[in-house]
């Protein structure tokens, strides 16, 4: 399926859901789907991100993927105060980085469009790509420094891994590029191949633990990692705000998705997710299957063991190492920075 196709089918769904909720302010798209041309094939192991902003406060938990004439749509709720102050949200890398193109697919009020003219204008300017930056390394160290107050090991492996993977999204905003979820490994190797500095993605590499993983041991972990999946999806319940990533649906994505970029060569960059994926599967097993937990207890510890994670000493070790790194990384961003012609510097 094309883009421009997948793209008109979201908007008929969105139109669809715009009908039946009141509260309903507009809807745009995120995600990889904005950097895409619109003649180009969506792959069959990518979803496409679509936020409502809704004109409420209280905002319902996402209600994740949702499959609709063969296209997977990932559903988040935004508040619209949110969207106030543009200085607020060309600060925030998430929200900047969806409005910098007219991904715009529902605006009755036509304050979404005019909100994107200006994160457009402003968007390359290096004061923005800065604070943007900023916030990333504070998404850094506050993941990181919540690792002390989790219990369970699954969120503690989550802290640390999404503390460490964050530092990708610093280089990739600096860039001006996607700061992508579940391909940031895959997106930064470019990123910093293209400023010829492949020593900085190297020490990344190193930091996540996979820099001697091989393809074939990481596929043994992927084939656990799909029975894992299984067992989780057929026993979730309590809804998290992942609770749509380990469903069956996602399943193209989370396991087909990885054995895709393994086969590919891109198998270190497969292992963020890979993780990510096998820790939600284990918080979903604390709360609704713990018996499971201890059941597939091995499988989760031997891939970490591979990264050089034993318990939550290495996770505190580890976070440590990311911490002092954090000046020379925010030394790369601001390379490639004043390297990159699109920065604009006022």
């Amino acid at each position: 399926m094309k883009v421009k196709e997948a793209k008109a089918i979201t908007t008929e769904w969105v139109l669809n859901f715009s009908k039946k909720h009141s509260s309903f302010h507009s809807a745009y798209l995120a995600g990889s789907i904005v950097d895409r041309e619109e003649e180009t094939t969506l792959p069959p192991s990518s979803d496409l991100d679509v936020l409502i902003i809704l004109n409420q406060e209280e905002i319902p938990l996402k209600p994740g993927k949702i499959r609709f004439h063969h296209v997977l749509l990932d559903v988040t709720y935004l508040p619209w105060s949110q969207f106030h102050e543009i200085e607020g949200v060309l600060s925030s890398y998430h929200l900047a980085n969806s409005l910098k193109h007219n991904t715009i697919l529902l605006d009755p009020t036509y304050e979404l469009h005019n909100l994107q003219l200006e994160v457009a204008r402003q968007f390359p300017k290096k004061k923005w790509v800065e604070a943007r930056c900023e916030d990333a390394m504070k998404r850094i160290t506050n993941n990181l420094n919540s690792l002390t107050q989790k219990s369970q090991w699954a969120d503690q492996v989550m802290a640390w891994l999404f503390g460490t993977g964050v530092m990708c999204h610093v280089l990739l905003i600096a860039g001006l590029e996607n700061p992508t979820i579940r391909l940031r490994y895959l997106t930064t190797r470019t990123l910093l191949t293209t400023y010829q500095q492949e020593t900085v993605y190297e020490k990344l590499l190193d930091l996540l633990g996979c820099k001697e993983l091989g393809a074939e041991r990481l596929l043994e972990h992927l084939d656990h990692l799909e029975q894992t999946f299984d067992a989780a999806v057929s026993h979730a319940k309590t809804p998290f705000f992942f609770s749509s990533d380990i469903t069956a649906d996602a399943r193209v994505i989370a396991i087909d998705g990885s054995r895709e970029l393994i086969v590919a060569g891109n198998h270190r960059e497969a292992v963020f997710w890979i993780v990510a994926t096998f820790a939600r599967c284990h918080q979903i097993f604390n709360a609704d299957a713990l018996n499971l937990s201890e059941c597939y207890k091995q499988s989760f510890q031997l891939l970490l063991e591979d990264l050089g994670i034993h318990d939550v000493h290495d996770l505190e070790q580890r976070s440590t190492s990311v911490r002092a790194y954090l000046p020379t990384l925010k030394a790369s961003a601001m390379k490639i920075m004043d390297e990159n012609p699109s920065v604009i510097d006022e």
